[in-house]
C-alpha cells in the first residue's frame, strides 16, 4: 500500500479484478528475486507451496503446475493437468495443453497412461510423426494386457498417423478396430471415430454410409463444451461430407457444404484452424473442376505455407497441383513447376511416395507440353 500510494517501483494494472495485479519495478523485481533465492530450501517451497494453490484456485494452470513443481509436488501437479486436458483441448487450446504438458517431469508423465496418451496427441498435433509413433509403441507395450479403451485410443492413434502418412492401407487395415468403440471412451475419441470412419468409408467408395455415419453421430460435448473446435468434431465431419460429394461429382452440394463450414470456422477463429484449411483447400478443388480457376488460385495461394504444416497430405497434393495447373492455364510457366517442385520437397520430406509420384508425372506432362522433351527425360526421383 505505501509503495502504491508514494508511487514508488509498482504501478497496479487496469483489470477488472477484485484484488489488483501490479507490474514490478525490474530493479525491484530482481531484488525480490535474489533475496528470495538467499532464503533456505524448504523456506522457498513452503512459498511455492502457497503460490500454486492460489493459482489452482484461480485457474491459472500454468502458473500453478510451474509452482507445484518447483513445491516439490510434482505428482499433484500432474494429476491436475491430467484432469483438466480435455477440458483444455475442447476449447481448442491445444498449445496450451502442450506448454503444460512440457512444464511436468518426464517420470511423471512415464507413470501416468493418461498424461502419455496426451503427449502423444499432441506430437500429433505438432506433426512430430516420428515421435509420435515411438510414443504410440511404448504405450502400446506397457499396456500388455487388454484394457480396451487404451487400446481403443492407440487404434485411434495409429489410424490417423496412417492418413498423415497417406498410408490408406494400413488406415484401412485398423478399421475393425475403430469399429470396436468402448462404452467408456472419451468424448474426443467418440468425435474423432466418427470421422475417422467417415474417410475410410469414403476411400472406399461407400459415400452414403460415410454420409450416414455423420448423420447418426452425436455432439460430443466435455464440461459443456461442444468438440466443435477439434478434427473429432462435427465441423470437420461436414466438411468430409462435403468431400464426400465432391467424389460423386456432386460439385454444387459439395461447394454449398464447404462454405457453410468455413463460414462457421471463421467465426470459431484459431480453434477451428485446422478445418478451414483444409476445408479451403477443398473449395479451391471444386472451383477449379467447375472452370473458375482464378478463383480457386486466388482462394487457396496465399494459405498453402499453413496447409503444409498443419493439413493431411491429400489436401496438400491437391492444393499444389491445383496451384501448378491454374498457373499453367494462366501462362505462368515458372510458378507452374516452381509448386510441383515444392510438391515434390514436401513429399520427400516426409516420405510420401504417391505425392512424389504425382509431383514427378505432372511435371514431365507440362514440360512435354511446353516441348521441352530432353527436360521431361530428365526428370527422376
Amino acid at each position: 500500500d505505501r509503495l502504491e500510494a508514494d508511487d514508488l517501483f509498482v504501478v497496479a494494472s487496469e483489470g477488472r479484478e477484485a484484488d489488483p495485479w501490479y507490474r514490478l519495478h525490474p530493479l525491484l523485481r530482481g531484488t525480490l528475486r535474489d533475496r528470495f533465492a538467499a532464503l533456505p530450501v524448504e523456506r522457498q517451497r513452503e512459498v511455492h507451496a502457497r503460490a500454486w494453490a492460489w493459482f489452482r484456485d484461480h485457474g491459472l494452470l500454468d502458473e500453478a503446475v510451474r509452482h507445484a513443481v518447483q513445491a516439490g509436488q510434482a505428482e499433484q501437479a500432474a494429476e491436475l493437468v491430467e484432469q483438466r486436458a480435455l477440458s483444455i483441448f475442447a476449447r481448442g487450446e491445444r498449445r496450451h495443453l502442450i506448454a503444460l504438458l512440457r512444464q511436468l517431469p518426464e517420470a511423471q508423465i512415464r507413470k501416468r497412461y493418461g498424461l502419455r496418451l496426451w503427449m502423444a496427441r499432441s506430437q500429433f498435433y505438432l506433426r512430430e510423426l516420428d515421435a509420435c509413433a515411438r510414443s504410440v509403441d511404448q504405450l502400446e507395450q506397457d499396456l500388455g494386457g487388454g484394457d480396451t479403451d487404451q487400446r481403443f485410443n492407440i487404434a485411434m492413434l495409429r489410424c490417423a498417423l496412417a492418413v498423415q502418412r497417406d498410408d490408406t492401407d494400413s488406415a484401412m487395415a485398423l478399421l475393425p478396430d475403430i469399429l470396436a468403440e468402448p462404452e467408456q471412451a472419451d468424448a474426443l475419441a467418440r468425435g474423432g471415430r466418427d470421422n475417422m470412419l467417415t474417410w475410410l468409408y469414403m476411400h472406399r467408395g461407400e459415400y452414403e454410409k460415410a454420409r450416414r455415419v455423420q448423420a447418426e453421430a452425436s455432439l460430443q460435448m466435455y464440461d459443456g463444451v461442444p468438440l466443435s473446435s477439434t478434427v473429432g468434431g462435427p465441423l470437420h465431419g461436414r466438411a468430409l461430407v462435403g468431400l464426400s460429394y465432391a467424389l460423386e461429382g456432386q460439385m454444387t452440394q459439395a461447394e454449398r457444404i464447404y462454405r457453410a463450414v468455413i463460414a462457421d470456422a471463421e467465426q470459431c477463429g484459431r480453434a477451428c484452424a485446422e478445418t478451414y484449411y483444409l476445408t479451403v483447400a477443398l473449395l479451391s478443388d471444386v472451383l477449379y473442376e467447375r472452370n473458375d480457376t482464378h478463383a480457386a488460385r486466388m482462394l487457396i495461394e496465399d494459405k498453402v505455407e499453413v496447409l503444409e504444416r498443419m493439413s493431411i497430405p491429400d489436401a496438400v497434393l491437391r492444393a499444389m497441383r491445383l496451384l501448378s495447373a491454374a498457373h499453367w492455364l494462366e501462362g505462368n510457366r515458372l510458378e507452374c513447376f516452381a509448386y510441383l517442385e515444392r510438391l515434390e520437397d514436401y513429399a520427400v520430406r516426409n516420405r510420401l511416395d504417391r505425392l512424389l509420384a504425382y509431383s514427378l508425372a505432372d511435371q514431365v506432362q507440362f514440360r512435354l507440353l511446353a516441348g521441352e522433351t530432353l527436360a521431361a527425360e530428365g526428370v527422376k526421383a
